[in-house]
């Protein structure tokens, strides 16, 4: 490479060494962002949701997101669409597009949730928690 070309290097993420963020809905750790990869455009979390939890209703400015479903059942609820997924199932949320994941089942739900930009601009559309009235 020229000294004026940028040579990309890899990163190893422990997921054990990052901090969990608890909500009343479950809990989320950011394994992927420019907070640990300062060069990264992407975001990666693991997300958790317990039985009964649901997510305040929000969108993401600035990226659109994947959402994946590892283990468990959820319901996510994206705009007057409401999504029920499995293990398995993707889902694509565009941005800006207001969104919240609940989990109606009985045991924890876990989701891996990407995000096409390393520093993710979220913001809460009410206070109320789900599916808007």
């Amino acid at each position: 490479m020229t000294d004026n070309q940028w040579e990309p290097v890899p990163h190893f993420v422990d997921q054990n060494e990052i901090e969990e963020e608890y909500h009343e809905w479950g809990a989320r750790k950011i394994l992927v962002n420019r907070n640990n990869i300062p060069d990264s455009d992407l975001s990666l979390a693991l997300v958790w949701i317990i039985p009964g939890g649901e997510e305040d209703k929000h969108h993401h400015e600035d990226c659109d997101q994947i959402v994946h479903v590892l283990s468990g059942e959820c319901e996510i609820e994206m705009g007057d669409t409401v999504y029920s997924m499995s293990i398995g199932d993707t889902l694509h949320i565009p941005k800006g597009v207001p969104h919240a994941a609940s989990n109606q089942g009985w045991e924890p739900v876990r989701l891996l949730a990407a995000f096409a930009s390393g520093s993710v601009k979220t913001r809460v559309d009410s206070t109320a928690k789900g599916k808007a009235s």
